[in-house]
């Protein structure tokens, strides 16, 4: 698939510097890892989100973290020695 976009010229001179500087063979190649790199961080931040607010509800319900944890590790304990 391409896409074609339109960038400030001082930000094409930019991505030009920083990708020569950092090795990349090309701008489109140092774009795509820069790209990959930013949804990795928007996944994290998601991940990161939803942890919290599941950390919040269980807490609403009265269990500590900690509760949690020794629950799953009775559990994980339990089903490695039943199987």
């Amino acid at each position: 698939m391409s896409l074609t976009i339109t960038l400030p010229d001082d930000l094409v001179e930019g991505i030009k510097k920083i990708a020569e500087e950092g090795g990349f063979e090309s701008t489109e190649e140092f774009i795509s890892a820069a790209i990959e790199q930013k949804l990795l961080e928007m996944k994290k931040d998601k991940f990161y989100h939803l942890t919290d607010d599941i950390r919040v509800g269980v807490e609403e319900q009265g269990y500590t973290v900690k509760q949690i944890i020794d629950e799953i590790e009775r559990r994980r304990h339990e089903d490695h020695h039943s199987g």
